[in-house]
């Protein structure tokens, strides 16, 4: 029991919950305050991928940047397109080809520096691999496809992150584009095959409008960072490969476009990497290492860095005979601070994934006989534990009380974040049913994890679990 005190602050509070004071002697409302224990992790995979979960935002990432904390982060991306156009009397027979252009458009994300003046260059490749639809749950954040290491065009741009805000802030529907133009050789590939499919007379010659086909001629591009400070989101829905031409040498250019939209087939992934060597996680190197010696935590979206949380202290206080009684009445997790940036974006809130106590993974939702008897305990967590999808095919995260998830939600005034855990706090305590208590939690960038590099800092010492519990007075 004194150990128990070193850690542990907990007091008598003659006021509920709501503020008034308790009239019932008979019981007591106490407050306690658990430092929570924790590591360092990495996630061993992030799918990437668009179009592999109905409703989940889609897109590409690229470009690079140098963070202190996290190392050198940088993203690319690979994506299939196919034509739009079904209308193959486009094309006159006079028509002459002017070029062809890859057409990226901005969603407005972008991580990193916050200067406006600072060039951003990226290259095109031409794809040697397939990216195959049937394995769209498995390009994840460290997946990679072979391409040509000859650059098929390049180009330098600038973005003010500022301005980007602003069209976030507001909700306006603003089109900016970044465009590439691709090399000649590569240009009039495309542009012959089209030539093909106006006049085609056998199926071999509708290879421009035959997907199978068409992405055994043309497998996809990927686009790489060259230089740049920053990260930028591009909208795959709104992003085109469009072939320009004439049909006559008066008229004005014509265009012929194909889509990176998965609608049209045009599915791709991200890539994110980071080098971490000269960073405070120069020892998380593989999915197996843990940190623990370190004064602060790490999470990270995209790349996969995480916080992993131990609720062993919560067992120690709530196993002991003083407590056997005890009704939990309100529990909740909190970061009290959290590192504030002038220059790198927060992660705006958390959600709580349950991990494997002897495999410290993520349990996935899967009928795999090596995660059978998680899956089997968690089952009994009902209304408690649920399935979420987002992350390969899925895992298990904590239920709310007013919302699906239990979310940790971020205080900007105070750089804090909290959330409720109470009815998994409640159904742990419940040692009655027999069930296998998870200690570990993982804490979860929201949204869109696999689509972002928002990262957070905070102290070890800041991670805490706040209960509330009433127990019958001593007579």
């Amino acid at each position: 029991m004194l150990g128990v005190a070193l850690f542990f602050f907990s007091c008598e509070d003659e006021k509920s919950i709501l503020g008034f004071k308790n009239p019932n002697k008979k019981f007591d409302v106490n407050y306690v305050e658990l430092p929570l224990e924790s590591t360092v992790f990495l996630l061993d995979s992030l799918r990437t991928t668009n179009g592999a979960v109905a409703g989940e935002a889609t897109r590409f990432l690229v470009g690079r940047y140098q963070d202190p904390q996290f190392g050198n982060v940088a993203a690319e991306f690979y994506t299939r397109f196919f034509t739009t156009n079904r209308a193959q009397n486009v094309l006159k027979a006079t028509a002459t080809l002017d070029s062809v252009v890859v057409r990226l458009r901005f969603d407005f994300y972008n991580y990193g520096s916050k200067d406006a003046a600072i060039d951003q260059q990226i290259s095109v490749y031409e794809l040697n691999e397939k990216l195959l639809v049937d394995s769209i749950d498995y390009y994840f954040n460290r997946s990679t496809r072979a391409y040509d290491p000859t650059p098929l065009g390049t180009t330098s741009f600038r973005i003010n992150p500022a301005t980007f805000k602003t069209f976030v802030d507001t909700g306006k529907d603003t089109a900016i584009f970044v465009s590439v133009k691709l090399d000649s050789r590569y240009a009039n590939r495309l542009f012959e095959s089209a030539v093909k499919w106006r006049d085609a007379s056998t199926t071999q010659d509708s290879t421009f409008s035959i997907p199978s086909k068409f992405f055994e001629a043309f497998r996809g591009i990927a686009v790489r960072s060259d230089a740049g400070d920053k990260i930028i989101g591009f909208n795959p829905e709104r992003s085109l490969v469009n072939i320009h031409f004439k049909n006559t040498v008066e008229e004005d250019s014509l265009t012929l476009s194909l889509s990176m939209a998965v609608g049209f087939g045009g599915f791709g992934f991200s890539r994110i990497t980071a080098d971490r060597s000269a960073s405070p996680l120069a020892a998380l190197t593989n999915y197996t290492d843990t940190l623990s010696n370190l004064d602060d935590r790490y999470i990270q979206a995209g790349t996969g860095v995480m916080t992993r949380i131990n609720m062993s202290k919560f067992f120690q206080f709530a196993d002991q005979d003083s407590n056997r009684n005890m009704i939990i009445n309100e529990a909740a997790l909190v970061i009290t601070s959290s590192e504030s940036s002038a220059t790198f974006d927060p992660i705006p809130s958390f959600s709580l994934r349950i991990l494997d106590d002897k495999k410290f993974k993520l349990i996935p939702l899967t009928t795999e006989s090596n995660y059978a008897a998680e899956v089997r305990n968690l089952n009994l967590y009902r209304g408690t534990v649920v399935p979420a999808l987002g992350l390969s095919n899925g895992t298990y995260t904590l239920a709310g009380t007013t919302e699906s998830f239990v979310t940790m939600r971020r205080n900007n005034d105070d750089n804090s974040y909290s959330g409720f855990i109470t009815l998994y706090a409640q159904q742990l305590f419940n040692k009655e049913e027999n069930k296998e208590r998870f200690r570990y939690l993982a804490l979860m960038p929201n949204p869109n994890i696999n689509k972002n590099v928002n990262r957070t800092v905070f102290n070890k010492n800041n991670l805490k679990l706040r209960i509330y519990y009433t127990r019958p007075s001593q007579p």
